[in-house]
């Protein structure tokens, strides 16, 4: 091989190991923007930690899916009631997409979309699989929970 020759071969792995290190910034900048924009995108005001059930308050965990219309328009109408309950009642969030989240889910043996309601020592009390309309969530909660 002349010295040309092996000058050519040598700046071409350099090239192409300087383009992987590009690449592979390229996807991590990528991967954090995407998970950076999926949290921004998460209702606001919810507690995401599971380990609030059964510290002393009643807790409502809400199993929820950004890719499910169902699942927005359960905690649309969480969101419009909680004000109310919040001195009394934990209001917790599960992503069933975020690490833990489809664990917690088959534990409870639920899917999205769902409502389960603890008591202040973690047992569960009930759940519910769709979500009613609002005056009607209001009562639900009152009567669970015996406010």
């Amino acid at each position: 091989m002349t010295r040309q020759q092996t000058h050519h071969k040598t700046h071409l792995c350099t090239r192409q190991g300087g383009a992987t290190k590009q690449n592979l910034l390229v996807i991590l900048l990528t991967a954090t923007g995407i998970l950076i924009f999926g949290w921004a995108m998460l209702p606001q005001g919810y507690h995401s930690d599971t380990s609030l059930i059964g510290q002393g308050r009643p807790a409502i965990v809400l199993i929820y899916d950004g890719n499910n219309a169902v699942s927005d328009q359960l905690i649309e109408r969480f969101s419009q009631v909680r004000d109310e309950f919040t001195a009394e009642v934990e209001f917790i969030l599960v992503d069933i997409n975020a690490p833990g989240g489809s664990q917690f889910a088959n534990a409870n043996a639920v899917s999205t979309a769902s409502a389960l309601f603890f008591d202040g020592k973690g047992k569960r009390i009930t759940a519910l699989y769709s979500p009613p309309e609002v005056e009607m969530l209001g009562k639900i909660i009152r009567q669970v929970f015996a406010l």
